[in-house]
């Protein structure tokens, strides 16, 4: 059987759509002698219609084929309509057969009694309605009932047959192709036991084979084809006994079938989850039904190559846009989609989600679904598993927790046209959209009063034209208190390499979470709201025109009430990680607004910034190519600088390997003298220094630095797992360093003249110290060699002396070696 995709409404069931079943047998015909009833031919392609149990009824009709299907007198109809009893009791022959399947359909179909439909033939007729043509399988009404004897009956001229009725015409009209339809899928349903409509199944009855409807105390039941075959086999009934699901469960010899009304059996087939039972009345639970519902087309765990093409995503189940209330989670399961779906929270609840995946790998899209919370403490949606799914028009409202999430394992989520609401008194760091999976497509959605709007902890994913409202503070308060309305973060990145494109922040909140008694948010977030933060791990996100929107009015007006200190202000976004960028950033011209925020200077030279209002152009590259490259028409790239006019400044790019103002390798910050800095780029190093030894100093007496950060001192990490090799100093080289003197000198270039102190390596000194210890291998000791470019040893000036090599020390390395010596001798 396959279940097609539509949508009904759970009280009286929708119109079907005009499709035939492409699982009923096409093109079954049978060879019929000239001159044969017209009703024998219908009634042999209704049961052809059937499939193999038809076919086989069809087949025992035939001449010549009496006494061979079942080995027993008499026709097959006979059989099935007189309950196996050879045609001693009840009716038989073409008329009841027809009556029972061609007549009982057509009036079912169109609400009638049976007495109400005839066949359009010569006769007398009483009170007749509805004529059906069964040679052309056409049914025609009539505007008034039929009473007589049909002499006559002309030809259809476009729709319409003109019959004789007692000697007057009447015109018939021919019924609609969509209650044509209607008709040859009620036939399709196959043969209805007893025959008689004033019978019913009792317990103990014989039932033929063929036969898939069952007039029973519950009235006319219909085979619930998922539960087996049964027209197949010929069956003796134990019990029949109503289901939990709207279903009679019929237990015979051959086993237990499920037998549905009509309507529910009409919504089953189309995924309503009324057909399983359900109230839809968004207060009676139906969590078991639509959980049924579910169970009952899924295809289990699997994978891709488990789930044939035909039926990706093929079974779908609806509440047909009525209200599912449920008491726990419902689980999505693979192969199963969703279509205007509405389930509500009801009772008590801890955290889950009101509709969730399984934990395994999941087939299936959803559309139209409305999760409401009923600001109860769960959860919206839950997913996870998800591979190339489509989710469309998505609506989660009033949950104290995320609206909706998206877990890895999975990628490929297309989550379209979303509305994610946050309760009045939700968490205070609840999310409207968290993305923990990679590889996914969220576009055209809002996320409202939610304290973060969006998070993102799944890499590679591309987010765009997302709008997070706020509160406009209004009232000042925490999310997770009573009337809390306000958006902390509008998004908050954590992950690598996503996109954020035509994303707004609006209005997050005012308030200063690091304030002395305020709650801190997670993150730590300093100074009111944040429009757009990526976090310290979140490399290489890429932002693009985006925006921070202010309510200036409301945000003038927010008293210092509530504990919002007057001083609080917002960042339109904050950079924590490397490689990032932000382009064509909207930001109102505000003076409460906060500018860019970045991690510390590393980060912001490895950001790049363009576009964006009230924050100037950072630009940053990965490679060796060079961040910014103007060039002419010529081909040349010359960047010069001028002030009101005036030229005072420039870059230009003498040959193709160098950057240099006034020598190869080198740019030159002076006053066109020997004294100033050099910037020297050449011989696979990068140097910053004086243009001459002595010729300039890093601050001065007046200007002097604050903090001087280097590699080696003063600050050295000390982490034992950044280390080996390390255990106690050689007590020879303790010695050595505590019988060393530390003297007074005087350098040979020195303007004051004055004395200095400290250690003075001499040759006996190394002499001495590699008797102890290997040199080459003494971190305390550092020994500079001269070279030019190409390696060549050369002499300099250093402090007056021309040497061709420097010895150093590192006192903090020394002075190291020289307190465990003391701290030795304290110890003795």
């Amino acid at each position: 059987m396959r279940v097609r995709q539509k949508r009904i409404d759970a009280g009286g069931m929708g119109m079907r759509d005009n499709k035939p079943d492409h699982d009923l047998v096409d093109g079954a015909r049978f060879t019929e002698r000239e001159g044969e009833a017209n009703s024998g031919l219908s009634r042999r392609k209704l049961l052809a219609s059937l499939g193999a149990a038809g076919a086989t009824v069809a087949a025992a009709e035939m001449p010549g084929m009496r006494d061979v299907v079942f080995g027993k007198s008499g026709t097959v109809s006979g059989h099935v309509y007189n309950n196996g009893n050879n045609g001693n009791n009840g009716n038989n022959g073409n008329n009841e057969l027809d009556a029972c399947c061609d007549l009982a359909c057509i009036a079912r179909v169109h609400s009638v009694p049976v007495s109400q439909v005839a066949y359009l033939v010569a006769g007398t007729v009483a009170g007749v309605s509805y004529f059906y043509n069964s040679t052309t399988e056409r049914t025609y009404q009539s505007l008034s009932p039929v009473t007589g004897g049909i002499t006559a009956i002309g030809g259809d001229m476009n729709g319409v047959v003109a019959i004789t009725v007692n000697g007057t015409a009447v015109d018939v009209t021919f019924v609609s192709g969509v209650r044509e339809n209607k008709v040859a899928e009620e036939m399709s349903r196959g043969i209805i036991f007893p025959s008689n409509s004033d019978a019913m199944v009792k317990v103990g009855n014989p039932i033929p084979a063929g036969v898939s409807r069952l007039r029973s105390e519950y009235g006319l039941l219909y085979l619930w084809e998922k539960s087996g075959n049964f027209a197949a086999n010929t069956h003796s009934v134990v019990s029949i006994a109503p289901n939990p699901f709207s279903g009679y469960d019929v237990v015979t010899d051959k086993g237990t079938y499920e037998f549905l009304p009509s309507d529910r059996h009409e919504a089953r087939e189309i995924g309503n989850v009324y057909g399983w039972g359900a109230i839809l009345d968004g207060a009676t639970d139906d969590v078991l039904q639509v959980q049924k519902a579910i169970d009952s087309f899924s295809m289990g765990a699997g994978n891709s190559s488990s789930s044939p093409n035909r039926n990706y995503a093929s079974y779908t189940v609806t509440t047909g846009g009525k209200v599912a209330a449920v008491s726990s989670s419902v689980v999505l399961k693979n192969n199963v989609s969703v279509d205007a779906f509405y389930v509500r929270a009801i009772g008590t609840w801890t955290g889950g989600a009101v509709l969730k995946t399984n934990g395994s790998y999941f087939v299936g899209n959803a559309k139209d679904i409305v999760v409401d919370g009923n600001n109860l403490n769960c959860k919206g949606i839950e997913i996870s598993h998800i591979y190339g799914a489509v989710w469309d028009t998505v609506y989660v409202y009033n949950t104290k927790k995320d609206c909706f999430t998206n877990n890895a394992p999975g990628y490929e989520l297309f989550l379209n046209n979303f509305r994610l609401v946050s309760s009045a008194n939700c968490d205070e760091n609840a999310k409207g959209l968290v993305v923990n999976a990679g590889d996914g497509h969220y576009t055209n959605g809002v996320t409202i009063f939610n304290p973060i709007g969006t998070e993102v902890n799944g890499g590679s994913n591309h987010l765009s034209f997302i709008h997070g409202w706020s509160g406009y503070y209004a009232n000042g308060k925490d999310p997770g208190t009573s009337g809390g309305r306000e958006q902390r973060i509008g998004f908050l990145v954590n992950a690598s390499n996503n996109h954020v494109n035509m994303c707004q922040s609006d209005s997050p909140s005012r308030k200063d979470y690091t304030q002395a008694g305020e709650i801190l948010l997670a993150d730590g977030l300093p100074n009111g709201g944040i429009g757009f933060f990526c976090g310290d791990s979140a490399f290489r996100v890429k932002t693009e025109s985006c925006a921070l929107v202010i309510n200036s009015t409301l945000y003038q007006n927010a008293a210092n009430v509530d504990g919002r200190p007057t001083t609080a202000v917002i960042a339109p976004f904050y950079i924590g990680g490397r490689d990032c960028s932000v382009l064509n950033f909207r930001q109102e011209n505000k003076t409460v607004l906060a500018p860019p925020l970045f991690r510390n200077d590393s980060i912001r030279g490895t950001s790049t910034v363009a576009g964006c209002d009230l924050y100037p152009n950072i630009l940053h590259s990965r490679t060796v190519n060079p961040a910014l490259e103007l060039n002419t028409q010529s081909g040349s790239s010359v960047l010069k600088a001028k002030i009101d006019g005036v030229e005072v400044g420039g870059i230009k790019t003498p040959n193709t390997y160098t950057m240099s103002v006034h020598a190869a390798d080198q740019l030159h910050l002076d006053t066109g003298t020997a004294t100033g800095w050099r910037l020297y780029a050449g011989g696979g190093t990068v140097r910053l220094e004086p243009r001459a030894d002595g010729g300039s100093n890093l601050g001065s007496s007046g200007t002097r630095i604050s903090n001087f950060y280097i590699v080696n001192a003063p600050i050295v990490g000390s982490d034992a797992r950044i280390k080996k090799d390390w255990g106690s100093i050689p007590q020879p080289l303790c010695d050595f360093v505590l019988n060393t003197e530390i003297v007074q000198y005087k350098l040979i270039k020195n303007e004051s003249d004055r004395y200095h102190y400290g250690i003075v390596i001499t040759e006996r000194f190394l002499t001495e110290l590699g008797k102890v210890t290997s040199i080459d291998h003494c971190g305390a000791l550092c020994r500079d060699i001269f070279t030019d470019d190409s390696g060549k040893p050369i002499d300099m000036n250093v402090g007056g002396a021309n040497l061709g090599d420097l010895w150093r020390v590192r006192y903090d390395e020394w002075q190291n070696i020289l307190l465990e010596a003391i701290r030795r001798k304290f110890v003795q």
